[in-house]
Parts: C-alpha cells; structure tokens; sequence
C-alpha cells in the first residue's frame, strides 16, 4: 500500500517523496523557523536521543499493556465492586510507559553534548565562549589535533543549547563582516 501511493505520488505530481519531504521541510526551517523547531520536538513522537523502530514500539505496547493488566488487576483486589474496563486500562499503561519513556529521552538529550568546530583565532574563540558563559550556557573550550597540520579549535555545549550557541555564532559572524575580518564557520 504504502508502495502503491509512493508510485502514485511520483507519477501524478512527478514528485518522490522523499524529495517532497525535503521541499516542505526546506520551506518550513526558512519560513517558519519556530513552527520547525516545534515539529523537530514532535519527531517520532517527541523521542529525540531514541529511534524507535518496530522493536521499540512492540516493546512499548507491551510493557504498557503490562501495566496496564496489573494496575486492573491490583484495582479490582483493592476495591472489590471496582471495574475498570480492559481496553482502557491497557491503553493508559501504554500510555504511562511512552511518557515515561518521552521524559528519560528529554533528559538525555539535554544533558548530551556535541562539539562545534569553528574557524576563529583562539582569542575570539575565548571571548565567544565567556559570552556564552555569561548567558548562563554550559560551554567549554574544544581543542583537537588534526590528521593535517594544525589544531582544530571550538566549544563543546550541550544539545539543548545548541540553537542559542549558534545564534551567538551568527551574531559574531555578522559583527565580523561588519568590521571586515574573515567570517567565522562551524561545523558538527
């Protein structure tokens, strides 16, 4: 089916789907930029450091259903006229379950670090990184030998702050064409 309506899509609209993807998400990131951060929050359910594959799902549905089945079960030994109906209860402990899971994946994603390799002078490196600092980020100073000549220098932060990071990075660039020194660029 999802073949069928792929092909479909191609030869109606002389489109892939992929390649429809990328155009709306393009679309999105330049027009909308808040709208795409909020969507990039929803991917795959909100799940970030997590991939979910079929694997992940049937595990998530049957712990869910688990504790679910046990919650009816302790609720009826509890209150002896309780009834909870079965479809529901299955369906708030699968519900528990991903949003317990969507928490630990939050917290993990905010606690990872990447490091920024950035084309500056290692004093305007400093003076962008006690910037930082002084916004309250958690930044550190990144420095690398690399397989050519020459040290690689840059931050580490963490990935939640890395949308702050690389507007400080912008703001840093423009003031730099502005005075007409070499624009820095980075790279994850």
């Amino acid at each position: 089916m999802l073949r069928l309506s792929a092909t479909f899509a191609r030869q109606t609209w002389g489109v892939d789907r992929k390649e429809l993807g990328a155009k709306v998400a393009a679309h999105i990131d330049r027009n909308h930029p808040r709208l795409g951060g909020f969507l990039m929050g929803l991917r795959w359910g909100g799940l970030r450091t997590i991939e979910p594959d079929r694997t992940v799902w049937a595990a998530i549905v049957a712990a869910g259903t688990g504790l679910g089945l046990a919650a009816r079960a302790g609720i009826r030994r509890w209150r002896e006229r309780g009834r909870v109906p079965l479809v529901a209860s299955a369906l708030a402990g699968t519900a528990s379950v991903w949003l317990a899971l969507w928490r630990i994946d939050s917290v993990r994603w905010r606690r990872s670090h990447v490091e920024l390799v950035l084309d500056l002078p290692p004093d305007l490196l400093d003076r962008l990184i006690d910037d930082l600092r002084a916004q309250g980020l958690e930044v550190g100073r990144h420095q690398q030998r690399r397989s050519v000549p020459g040290t690689s220098f840059g931050l580490r932060c963490r990935l939640g702050d890395l949308r702050r990071v690389n507007s400080a990075i912008d703001a840093l660039e423009h003031a730099a064409r502005g005075a007409g020194q070499a624009a820095p660029t980075g790279g994850a």
